[in-house]
C-alpha cells in the first residue's frame, strides 16, 4: 500500500523589503543625501548658495508637488475617502482658507503664521519619518510589539526636540518676521544633546529588540 502523501497549503509569498534597491531607498526615500547636500553646500560661497537654493525650489516643483498632488486625489478620490478623511478634506482644508484671507487682510500676522508653519512642519516630518519606519520594517516581515514601536516613536519625537530648541533659543532670535521663544540659548543647546541621546538609545532600544528576535 503506497505511502500516503501529505499536502500543506504554500505560504504566500514574502514582500520584497525595499520597494526599489536598498541603495536608492535609503538615499532618496530615507533621505540619506540629506546631511551630504547640506555639508556640500556649507563649501559655497553667497552666489553658489543661491544658485544651488534656486536649483532645489526648481526640483522641489518636480518632486514635492507630485507628491502634493497624490495626497489631494487619494483623500478626494472616492466619496468613502471624503469622509474616511473628512477632518483633513473639510476642516483643514477650511482652516487654510480662511488663513490665507485673514493673513492678507491683517499683514502683521504672517510672522506668527510663518513661525506656526516652521515650528509644525518638522512634527509633520517626523510623523513621516516614524511611519516610513513602520513600513519598511513590516516589509521585512517583523511584526513589532506596543514596546518596540514606542521606542522608535519616542526616537522621532526626540528628534523634533533637536528641531525645536534649534529654532527656539536667544541664539536666532531676533530673526526677520519671526517670533522665536526666548529659551535661553546654553540650555537650548543641553537640550539639543539630551534629545539627541534620547534619540539614539531609544532608536537603538527599539532596532536591537526586532533585530534580536527577526534577524
Amino acid at each position: 500500500m503506497p505511502a500516503a502523501t501529505t499536502t500543506t497549503a504554500s505560504s504566500p509569498p514574502r514582500a520584497e523589503a525595499w520597494l526599489h534597491r536598498p541603495w536608492l531607498d535609503l538615499l532618496v526615500g530615507c533621505g540619506a543625501w540629506t546631511a551630504p547636500l547640506l555639508a556640500v553646500g556649507l563649501l559655497f560661497g553667497e552666489g553658489q548658495r543661491l544658485a544651488l537654493l534656486t536649483g532645489f525650489n526648481i526640483l522641489m516643483v518636480f518632486c514635492n508637488q507630485p507628491h502634493y498632488m497624490a495626497t489631494v486625489y487619494r483623500a478626494y478620490r472616492t466619496p468613502r475617502d471624503f469622509h474616511q478623511y473628512r477632518f483633513f478634506t473639510v476642516y483643514v482644508t477650511v482652516f487654510i482658507l480662511l488663513t490665507a484671507v485673514i493673513v492678507h487682510l491683517a499683514p502683521a500676522l504672517f510672522p506668527w503664521l510663518l513661525t506656526f508653519y516652521l515650528t509644525w512642519s518638522p512634527w509633520h516630518y517626523s510623523g513621516q519619518n516614524y511611519g516610513i519606519a513602520m513600513m519598511m520594517i513590516r516589509r521585512t516581515g517583523s511584526k513589532p510589539t506596543d514596546r518596540e514601536r514606542n521606542y522608535i516613536w519616542w526616537s522621532y519625537l526626540a528628534s523634533y526636540g533637536v528641531w525645536f530648541l534649534a529654532l527656539h533659543n536667544t541664539g536666532t532670535a531676533g530673526q526677520a518676521n519671526l517670533f522665536i521663544l526666548p529659551i535661553p540659548q546654553d540650555y537650548a543647546r543641553i537640550g539639543e544633546l539630551v534629545f539627541l541621546a534620547v534619540y539614539l538609545a531609544a532608536n537603538g532600544a527599539g532596532i536591537d529588540k526586532l533585530r534580536s528576535r527577526s534577524g
